[in-house]
This record gives C-alpha cells, sequence and structure tokens, in this order.
C-alpha cells in the first residue's frame, strides 16, 4: 500500500515538475541563441518579465514560446519569430511581453497573479502533505491502508485540478493577447523611452515586488544613452 502511494507521488510530481520544466527549457532555449546587433539586454529583460507575471508556463502543450511577433489564428496562439528579438529595440520586446499580461490583468483584478501563484504553491504541496497525513493515520491505526491510499489519491487530485486550472488560464492569456502584439509591432517603431516608460507604468499592476527593482534596471540600461538624453 506504501508503495503504491508514493507512486501516486510521484507520478503527480512527474506531471507538474515535467509541464512545467518543459515550458521554462523550451522557452529559455529560444532566448538564449547568440544575439545580434547587442540584443543580449532584451532577452534579459523579456524573459525577466515574462517570469515576474507568471507567464513562463504558456506554451507548454506544443512549446510555443519563441517570441512574439505574430499570431495564428488557426492555432489560436501567439508564434515567436527569433528574428522580432533580434531586430526589435529592448524597449519593443518588453513591451511586447508585457501586454499580454496587462490585457490578462485589465480583464481580472490586479491581484489575480498572486492569488494564481499562491494557488500553485498549494497544490505542488497538497500531495505531499497527503501523503504525510495518509502515513500518520495509517501507522495510528486510525485509518486502514485502503482509506489511506484514497486519502494521498484525493490530495493528489486536487493538486492535479489547480495545476490545471492556472495552466489554462494562462493559456488563455495568450489569445488575449492578439492586439497586444499587434500593436507592439507598431511600437517598435517608436521612441525606446516611451516603450520603457509605458512598461514601467504598467509594472505595478502585476504585483512584481523583488524581480521589479532588477527589471526597471535592464530596461533603462538597455536604452542607448541617446535616445535616454
Amino acid at each position: 500500500m506504501i508503495i503504491l502511494a508514493v507512486v501516486l507521488l510521484l507520478v503527480y510530481l512527474a506531471v507538474t515538475v515535467g509541464l512545467g520544466g518543459m515550458a521554462r527549457s523550451r522557452f529559455d532555449a529560444a532566448l538564449s541563441e547568440p544575439a545580434r546587433g547587442g540584443k543580449s539586454s532584451a532577452r534579459l529583460v523579456c524573459r525577466a518579465l515574462l517570469n515576474d507575471a507568471g507567464l513562463m508556463k504558456v506554451g507548454v502543450i506544443e512549446g510555443w514560446f519563441k517570441g512574439w511577433s505574430s499570431y495564428d489564428d488557426e492555432k489560436e496562439h501567439v508564434v515567436l519569430s527569433p528574428r522580432l528579438i533580434e531586430s526589435a529595440s529592448p524597449g519593443a520586446l518588453a513591451l511586447a511581453a508585457l501586454q499580454a499580461a496587462r490585457a490578462e490583468v485589465a480583464r481580472k483584478s490586479p491581484g489575480s497573479w498572486r492569488r494564481r501563484r499562491q494557488a500553485l504553491r498549494w497544490s505542488s504541496a497538497l500531495p505531499g502533505f497527503g501523503f504525510v497525513l495518509g502515513l500518520l493515520f495509517l501507522f495510528a491505526r486510525r485509518l486502514q491502508p485502503t482509506a489511506a491510499l484514497w486519502l494521498i489519491a484525493a490530495a493528489c487530485a486536487v493538486g492535479l485540478f489547480v495545476f490545471f486550472v492556472t495552466l489554462a488560464t494562462d493559456l488563455r492569456a495568450v489569445v488575449i493577447a492578439k492586439k497586444s502584439v499587434a500593436d507592439a509591432k507598431v511600437f517598435a517603431d517608436s521612441s525606446d523611452l516611451e516603450l520603457a516608460q509605458s512598461v514601467l507604468d504598467v509594472a505595478p499592476l502585476l504585483d512584481l515586488r523583488g524581480p521589479v527593482a532588477s527589471t526597471r534596471w535592464l530596461l533603462l540600461h538597455a536604452l542607448p544613452m541617446s535616445k535616454r538624453s
């Protein structure tokens, strides 16, 4: 019975950690290619903003994250282009990354991202909590082995439910970003300073606490001195 409980817990961890790790590794691979024209700072800005906004999980299913360049009407998701990352200004890239999050925040309350992070933490902790609780009841002879296994299975099921609901909501944020990505293309020809200011104005809505200082530093230092002056 204990072996079955351990196997159940390992399956849960494989699903949640595996999906999250797959999205993060594919996204990092798309952004870690050698930059042309000194655009490595733009990659840092884009990655920092997406990570802070809780959008790193978007694109798990097909590994969509390669860049925010166009919208595929047929498949209903954003298609990335490394060419955009190489040619666009840091401000334009940052705005393109943040527009999707801003669209989602506008649709919900400002605290939705914080609640979603808390839900993910609880969902990841539930199976472990159920596993320990089931074993304690089992060894204390308060529950039969079958009942203890059902308790662990229920904790894993609730954790998976919260995980996939959160994932579906994040995928919805990409669909909402259709107009935002188009706007970012237009804004790419604008002033870098204006773009950076737009990002900084929106950042507080996303509940960016610790990382917001480093994001602000990256944005401002990624701009050419001539344009900042």
